[in-house]
């Protein structure tokens, strides 16, 4: 057989299935909870000290700014975000651009974090603080 009849044979190709990138993937030794056991949209208890409603996401790297409006309670630096049962601390908070310590109810802002394991906030989400 030539070279030419070698590339121009057609080889039955296997099916591959789904491909999930290696950085996607959440580390088993990890102490973080599985995202597929987690609804960010489960807000049963409004018990929290703060609720925030999300308006856009922010990603470089590990750090996540989020934007959106406080709907209840209010924000500061010393607030976690609670997530699927753990907490994400603040690294800042923002008002047109400036760090400021306090988001009260109503105000439109921002929050900067640095989780350590991988979240999914989308627009729409209400998070919940503490």
């Amino acid at each position: 057989m030539s070279f030419i009849e070698t590339i121009l044979k057609s080889k039955k190709q296997k099916n591959l299935g789904v491909c999930i990138p290696i950085h996607s993937k959440i580390e088993s030794n990890n102490s973080a909870v599985n995202e597929t056991n987690c609804d960010s949209n489960n807000t049963e208890s409004v018990s929290s000290p703060a609720e925030f409603e999300v308006e856009g996401i922010y990603e470089i790297k590990k750090t996540i700014m989020v934007t959106g409006r406080v709907s209840y309670g209010y924000l500061s630096t010393k607030s976690n975000l609670i997530y699927c049962g753990s907490q994400v601390e603040l690294k800042e908070l923002l008002k047109h651009g400036k760090i400021i310590d306090k988001l009260k109810n109503g105000e439109v802002g921002s929050f900067v974090i640095v989780p350590e394991f991988s979240l999914r906030i989308k627009t729409g989400d209400v998070l919940e603080f503490e």
